[in-house]
């Protein structure tokens, strides 16, 4: 009996002290077990138009885009959306240190601000700011948007939304536990008859794209080097002159993304600079990245097309695809992308592809 007692007033001084910390009890207290004082640390992210060295919208088609940014600010968490915007996230809270061992990281962090504005690329302005805190708190309490998730844009029934995913504050990682929130733009508020995050299986248009691009990132095809491109890796990173082709799921939008080091540019390439004729001029430091939005559903052959120097021709000589990547594991000899797409393995490359 005093054994149980000693267990029940253990647990509620772990209950108060822990309730005592920036009520934020009931969302630390099943991850943190530990009678030491929790002092979180104040942390803030910034996301902002005001961190980027240029922008310049495409002149040709529409959601093409280019941004350039001084060495040290991540252009990954720039995206397009709706073909007319970039957002950009102001974060400040407050950060939890977890003990050793607990979930991926060693520490929670808990937003008590997080606006979001949508940048219109073409005419310049915020458009649009929310505050995503009061929108969880009002429509999912008890989490929060990611720092380091995305947001997705799509007209549904005529109506601009953007949606995103908001996790359990203490249970970041947890997929079970995520929840969807859709906004209409236009409506301005929360709306829950449209789900935008994008369904793991593919459309049969959504396939035959995605494996004509494919190439571009395969490290099982050499077809950049055949082309004197040399794709981002460990071996090669984007410092080193790698070339970061990206889809995350802008390829359903047509959107290719390719980052690179400005220096990493062809000096001339008339279809590059036509589409970005500001680009051409553009003087920076030395580690500057670029990270360009190709829209329109471009091919594998007109990326490369804008990226290597006017005078040298495509070519698939010399472009091979590895055994370890071959539907028969065999080594073969590409000429073309049907070729390609024909002996590479779709099934490796995701399950939903080879259907």
């Amino acid at each position: 009996m005093k054994r149980k007692v000693a267990v029940i007033i253990f647990s509620m001084l772990i209950i108060i002290g822990m309730i005592a910390i920036a009520g934020i009890a009931d969302v630390l207290s099943t991850r943190l077990e530990t009678e030491e004082e929790i002092v979180p640390t104040e942390f803030e992210k910034i996301r902002c138009i005001e961190n980027l060295s240029f922008i310049e919208a495409g002149v040709r088609t529409e959601g093409s885009l280019c941004l350039i940014a001084p060495e040290g600010e991540p252009l990954i968490f720039y995206q397009v959306i709706l073909n007319e915007y970039i957002y950009c996230r102001k974060i400040k809270g407050k950060r939890y240190p977890l003990p050793e061992g607990n979930g991926i990281d060693d520490y929670i962090d808990v937003f008590d601000e997080d606006i979001l504005e949508l940048y219109n690329f073409r005419t310049g302005e915020v458009e649009k700011t929310l505050d995503l805190v009061t929108i969880a708190e009002e429509n999912t309490p008890g989490r929060q948007f990611s720092s380091w998730d995305i947001i997705y844009g799509k007209v549904v029934d005529g109506r601009r939304c953007i949606g995103w995913k908001v996790y359990a504050i203490d249970d970041p990682y947890n997929y079970r536990t995520m929840r969807a929130t859709t906004y209409d733009l236009d409506a301005d508020k929360v709306v829950r008859d449209v789900n935008l995050i994008p369904s793991r299986k593919y459309t049969e248009e959504e396939v035959e794209y995605y494996k004509s691009i494919f190439i571009l990132a395969d490290q099982r095809c050499n077809f950049l080097e055949c082309n004197n491109l040399v794709g981002e890796s460990t071996k090669t990173p984007i410092e080193e002159g790698g070339i970061d082709i990206r889809y995350v799921n802008s390829w359903r939008d047509g959107i290719i993304e390719v980052e690179m080091l400005v220096e990493m540019l062809p000096r001339n390439n008339a279809k590059l600079y036509a589409e970005f004729p500001e680009l051409k001029g553009y003087n920076g430091k030395e580690g500057d990245r670029v990270k360009l939005f190709f829209a329109g559903y471009p091919s594998a052959e007109e990326i490369i097309e804008m990226l290597i120097e006017d005078g040298a021709e495509l070519t698939y000589e010399g472009c091979i695809m590895l055994r370890g990547g071959s539907i028969d594991g065999k080594r073969h000899q590409i000429s073309s992308v049907n070729d390609y797409i024909k002996w590479r393995d779709w099934e490796q490359v995701d399950p939903e592809l080879d259907k």
